[in-house]
């Protein structure tokens, strides 16, 4: 069976997707740094490859034999650094999608956000057609990441996707949405959101 090589695994999202992915029978590999908490991958039975999305040899060396990449690897924070943001979410997707051309890959699946689209009108209903408007660095850096992934569709023919979820939630998760959603009412709580307006994601 074929490699797929997950970056990001031991983020959010990873902590779902690798399990999801081994319980249907695909063999994973997982960029990692020694400093994460990579831990829960063992017994999973993904193989680890140790590195630094910014580290361009790294990810050459995980992406070699590999079938797929699954990148969801990057940096989320409403504040920091531009650099951060930039060197992470920007170049360090660069070094995986010409480590995935150099390896001859079927499928690089991008993880983007829904973020890029900024700060729609009330009311407004976001497709793939809606004009991109991101209002922070972070935001920013995802779309250029974006826009990057789909030239080298265009000009390189690497097969790619580029996907927008919206808020993750759920075990284990850290972010606001757990806290509105969940914490806070087991706490009796009242669930306030967006100064009591409804925000929605598909």
């Amino acid at each position: 069976m074929s490699t797929v090589l997950i970056t990001g695994a031991t983020g959010f999202l990873g902590h779902t997707l690798c399990p999801y992915l081994v319980e249907r029978g695909y063999r994973l590999r997982a960029l990692v740094r020694p400093s994460s908490a990579w831990a829960f991958l063992r017994p999973l039975g993904v193989e680890l490859a140790w590195g630094d999305i910014r580290d361009a040899e790294a990810v050459r060396t995980a992406t070699k034999g590999c079938r797929a990449v699954v990148h969801a690897a990057g940096k989320f924070r409403f504040w920091g650094r531009r650099e951060d943001f930039f060197a992470i979410n920007l170049e360090g997707t660069r070094n995986a999608l010409e480590a995935a051309r150099r390896a001859g890959v079927e499928r690089f699946i991008y993880i983007s956000t829904i973020a890029v689209a900024g700060a729609p009108r009330t009311g407004t209903v976001i497709d793939e057609e809606y004009p991109t408007n991101p209002q922070d660095d972070y935001q920013r850096s995802k779309l250029e990441a974006e826009r990057l992934t789909l030239r080298y569709h265009r000009e390189q023919g690497l097969p790619t996707l580029v996907l927008r979820p919206g808020a993750f939630y759920g075990p284990g998760g850290r972010y606001a949405f757990n806290r509105l959603f969940f914490e806070d009412p087991l706490k009796g709580l009242p669930v306030q959101v967006h100064r009591g307006r409804h925000i929605t994601f598909p």
